[in-house]
């Protein structure tokens, strides 16, 4: 009599058995991960704006030179020359009186408590427009620092 051969069968589960692999510390690994790049990453874009900066605003006889515009900056106003003046206003105007004299200037100065960031926006839309000629000016509010602040 012949013996019957036996050979494996795929149903029968015999043979080397597979291991689960657990998921979990892959996920923790991964979530880690995460966590270390969203506090060590910095969200800003920083990048270097190039601005003109004198030594007074005003000339000698206490008005403003004629070759430059004065802007006054908050965080809720823009005036040109003391005049409120929006935005999409302001853009084109000054575009316009650029062309006519290419030696104006502009002197851009924030007042108050106007935040950096108001101003940044400000000098990107003047550089989208093709707007360069500009000076960062002090207020004249600002010629000591308030207490507790160090500075010349």
């Amino acid at each position: 009599m012949q013996t019957p051969s036996r050979q494996p069968s795929f149903s029968q589960g015999e043979g080397r058995r597979r291991g689960i692999i657990s998921l979990t510390p892959l996920i923790d690994v991964v979530f880690i991960l995460l966590v270390f790049f969203m506090l060590s990453s910095s969200f800003l874009e920083w990048r270097a704006i190039t601005v003109a900066t004198t030594g007074s605003s005003t000339t000698g006889s206490g008005e403003r030179s004629r070759e430059s515009l004065l802007l006054s900056v908050s965080d809720v106003t823009i005036r040109l020359n003391g005049e409120q003046i929006s935005i999409r206003e302001l853009i084109p105007l000054l575009q316009r009186q650029m062309e006519a004299d290419p030696t104006l200037f502009i002197q851009v100065m924030p007042i108050g408590e106007t935040r950096l960031q108001s101003v940044v926006k400000l000098l990107d839309q003047f550089k989208l427009a093709g707007i360069t000629r500009f000076r960062l000016i002090r207020d004249g509010n600002w010629s000591t620092p308030p207490a507790g602040v160090a500075g010349s």
